[in-house]
């Protein structure tokens, strides 16, 4: 599985909420899967730049 940048995806999205390019021409013009593309706009309209946000939980040895 490929990880994206924070940039690309923030991109691919603004460029697909523009609404001048469906799903699968914005999902080409970044090189993604037009499905990735979606689950990316739909996290981003529920939840704005913070469902990128990376988080790590650390657990104790115990």
């Amino acid at each position: 599985m490929t990880k994206y940048s924070l940039e690309i995806k923030l991109n691919a999205i603004q460029d697909y909420l523009k609404g001048v390019e469906s799903f699968k021409d914005t999902a080409e013009r970044h090189n993604v899967s037009t499905t990735m593309l979606k689950k990316w706009v739909a996290k981003y309209r529920q939840h704005g730049l913070e469902a990128f946000r990376e988080t790590y939980t650390n657990y104790s040895v115990e």
